[in-house]
């Protein structure tokens, strides 16, 4: 029976400035390679054996899941595919704010309402992230698993797991490459947030 869930958001890509990558397939920077591979110690150092390890489809997390997974198979699923920025994929974060600013102001004052220009509402990726977060509890058997997503996924499903309103979205931080843990016993429990 699974008892650990590990959320690993995936190492960084190649792109300088923060923009809104969403689905369009980034791949990682050398950085991103290297902090990978750091993190496959940092498991094997604290002795942490995963029985099965999951990705989001999309290169810049298949890649960090091969990486630090420890040699595993990777599965991938889309439920873990990050948001789909419509309009806004590929665009810098900063030209958004200064060309977009009613739209980008709904985007950081109200997460829960809010659905990218073309894209896909928060509501519905949530959703998803918390269909997987239940799926996998169900069928899991191994006791530790790696899960390898992306930010807004992996807030969706610790704000599910700990039944926390979605507008608290930006109080949670996750940097690249980094592990949070939910533990699973008669329901989730938060038990490491945002390690590197």
């Amino acid at each position: 029976m699974i008892k650990h869930i590990y959320l690993l958001r995936h190492a960084s890509t190649s792109e300088e400035k923060l923009i809104f990558k969403g689905v369009i397939d980034t791949p990682l920077s050398q950085k991103g390679i290297e902090e990978a591979c750091a993190m496959a110690d940092k498991f094997a150092a604290k002795k942490i054996e995963f029985g099965a390890v999951y990705s989001s489809p999309l290169s810049r997390a298949v890649d960090t899941a091969v990486l630090a997974g420890g040699g595993l198979a990777v599965k991938t699923s889309p439920l873990l595919t990050d948001i789909d920025c419509g309009e806004w994929e590929n665009r810098a974060v900063e030209a958004v704010m200064k060309e977009e600013p009613a739209l980008f102001a709904g985007w950081r004052e109200n997460p829960a309402g809010f659905e990218f220009p073309g894209g896909e509402s928060v509501a519905a990726a949530a959703r998803r992230a918390a269909d997987f977060l239940g799926e996998i509890t169900a069928r899991e058997t191994a006791a530790d698993v790696l899960v390898v997503t992306h930010r807004l996924i992996i807030n969706a499903m610790v704000l599910s797991a700990l039944e926390i309103d979605f507008n608290k979205y930006w109080r949670f931080r996750y940097d690249n490459c980094s592990y949070t843990v939910i533990g699973v016993d008669n329901g989730y429990c938060l038990k490491a947030m945002n390690v590197n």
